[in-house]
């Protein structure tokens, strides 16, 4: 008898799912379809239609002379799936049928002040409320729930400024619980924000597109969505990013999560609404604010300006670390946020800005490259004003032919090979090498303990005062000078690029870890971007240590090279050689050092400069 059931019940859960699919079927398909007889089908359907499950769509004739055939499909009043979405002062309860169509729907208020006990019987009230008629709940499949962040109430609704809630995990695995007891179906239970992320991404019809995806109402909430999943963040949700600190100045507000300048503070509806009623006065609400930014008050504007600017620092910060497809700003305040240009600086201040000169076609030479022109011939000319007046220096034409002379005997080329493989040999170890160091020191307390001490002690040293000892230990070839080059690049750059990781901005690090990025993802994509000014800046620091450390060393110890052919003209008072010694190594000097200032400016496109 067990097992006659067993099958029975077996052949109804596959009559269903086969029109749960959307599909409308006579009783003949529906057996074929399940290769059962046409018997065991119409005594199931015929249940079916008894307890309203199921309902004739149509009639569908034969053809001939036969009578018509019904044609059945899901009851539109069965409840497949119920929605709930809740927010700090509302459950919005939606039940839909096994094609998606929405049955019914209310909305259940309760205070900001109720805990989730509450919340949850009011939101089982409302279904029950909803279930009537033929509505019915009898082949419920599932319900998908959507709570706010874990700091939207505590179970029994205390005030979170005198007491601590409960892990929100818990409050989460409770509320499942209640929901599977009444209804004994499956329920997935999850942050509303990644649900309704998820759902933009169904919109675009791609799985593997990453979104970034902020909800400002109510409460303030984000999901950043990738290959189709939405990341988590240190709660397990990603709406910790309406809790950021935003707002550090002493008129911060207090936010219901204890601290004080959240986003939520700055940007939900409740914020904006309050911020509007002390610019426009008396009894305003967000409705009143759109329209003003309709019709482009200034007040309005320059509100909204200020509200974007926190909101765009949140998104620039998900945008680093994700680098998303699309960025989606939802809810009640984000649809308000979008005309924030051209806003006048005060009141008075509302006259259109002058439209641009037109382009003539002519390229405009940039003001900084003239100066510098001007500046080089300045400096010629005096140098040469200073030789004609009887100063012991050779003019500029003298050296040109002591340069010419050098360069047609082979010397020259072979001083400018020896000194640029030292240089580069020792610049690049050095910096090969302080870039890893100076990221440990500034990221790992350890680290810091461990090399800073040897750092801030060679850093007092001159790398000159080393060559010496250098030569004794190492003797005279090349080792000797690319060491100390190395040693001068390698602490002119570490500790700009120590100072680069400890002066990361904390909001972009907590944002990152909000977000639910592991602190490989952290480092990758915030702390080496923001720390790559201070890094090219080392190198720049260490590029003229090298030039500088390695005309002294080839003043000791060497066969070729710049300083070793300077030191030689200096023994025969030669001055045109020694002109050329320098100018050389400053053309090579400033050649690379512009290198690296367009590197920098590559690298740090982001960067506002002056």
């Amino acid at each position: 008898m067990d097992r006659q059931w067993s099958v029975r019940d077996q052949h109804r859960a596959d009559v269903l799912a086969l029109l749960h699919r959307g599909r409308r079927l006579t009783r003949g398909e529906i057996a074929d379809a399940l290769r059962l007889t046409r018997s065991t089908v119409s005594d199931i359907l015929g249940g079916l239609l008894d307890q309203g499950v199921i309902t004739v769509t149509e009639q569908r004739s034969p053809g001939g002379r036969g009578r018509p055939a019904e044609v059945l499909g899901i009851h539109p009043g069965a409840v497949r799936y119920v929605g709930i979405d809740f927010s700090h002062t509302t459950a919005t309860v939606c039940l839909a049928n096994s094609t998606g169509d929405v049955i019914a729907s209310t909305v259940a208020r309760y205070s900001p002040g109720a805990g989730w006990e509450d919340r949850v019987q009011q939101t089982l009230a409302a279904i029950r409320d909803l279930a009537v008629g033929e509505v019915h709940l009898e082949f419920l499949a599932g319900i998908g729930i959507g709570l706010p962040g874990p700091n939207s109430a505590s179970w029994h609704g205390f005030s979170v400024a005198e007491t601590s809630m409960e892990p929100f995990h818990l409050v989460r695995a409770r509320i499942r619980e209640l929901f599977a007891d009444e209804f004994g179906c499956a329920v997935l239970v999850d942050h509303h924000i990644r649900f309704a992320a998820l759902y933009e991404a169904t919109l675009a019809g791609e799985d593997e597109r990453t979104i970034v995806y902020l909800r400002l109402a109510t409460g303030i909430g984000g999901a950043v969505l990738g290959a189709g999943t939405a990341l988590c963040g240190a709660h397990q949700l990603a709406g910790e990013i309406g809790h950021l600190i935003t707002d550090e100045t002493a008129e911060a507000r207090d936010c219901r999560c204890g601290r004080q300048g959240c986003l939520e503070t700055v940007a939900s509806v409740g914020a904006v609404t309050d911020a509007w009623q002390r610019v426009a006065g008396g009894e305003v609400d967000l409705e009143h604010f759109a329209a003003a930014l309709e019709q482009e008050d200034p007040r309005a504007l320059r509100l909204a300006t200020a509200l974007a600017d926190p909101v765009g620092r949140a998104l620039g910060i998900a945008a680093l670390l994700v680098d998303p497809d699309e960025i989606v700003i939802a809810g009640e305040v984000g649809v308000l946020l979008d005309p924030t240009a051209a806003i006048p600086t005060s009141e008075e201040e509302t006259t259109t800005a002058p439209a641009p000169a037109a382009d003539t076609g002519r390229k405009k030479v940039p003001t900084l490259l003239v100066l510098n022109i001007v500046t080089v011939f300045l400096g010629l000319g005096l140098w040469w004003m200073l030789s004609l007046v009887g100063l012991q220096i050779p003019s500029p034409p003298e050296v040109i032919l002591a340069l010419i002379e050098l360069a047609a005997a082979g010397t020259l080329f072979k001083d400018i090979a020896a000194s640029l493989i030292r240089v580069f040999s020792g610049f690049l170890l050095g910096t090969a090498l302080a870039i890893p160091v100076g990221f440990l020191m500034g990221w790992y307390t350890w680290a810091r303990g461990l090399f800073e001490p040897w750092v801030q002690f060679f850093r007092t040293i001159p790398p000159l005062a080393i060559i010496p000892l250098a030569i004794v230990l190492m003797g005279i070839g090349e080792q000797p000078k690319i060491f100390v080059i190395f040693l001068a690049s390698f602490l002119a750059c570490v500790i700009s690029t120590f100072q680069g990781v400890v002066q990361v901005d904390k909001t972009l690090l907590n944002a990152a870890r909000v977000l639910g990025a592991k602190d490989g993802t952290i480092f990758a994509r915030v702390v080496v971007p923001a720390s790559t000014p201070f890094i090219l800046v080392g190198m720049r620091v260490g590029l003229g240590s090298a030039w500088a450390t390695v005309v002294a060393a080839e003043l000791i110890a060497a066969q070729q090279g710049l300083g070793y052919r300077m030191q030689q003209a200096q023994i025969y008072y030669d001055l045109p050689t020694i002109f050329v010694g320098i100018l050389v190594i400053g053309i090579f000097g400033f050649v690379m050092d512009r290198t690296l200032l367009a590197i920098e400016a590559r690298a740090t496109q982001w960067q506002e400069r002056r």
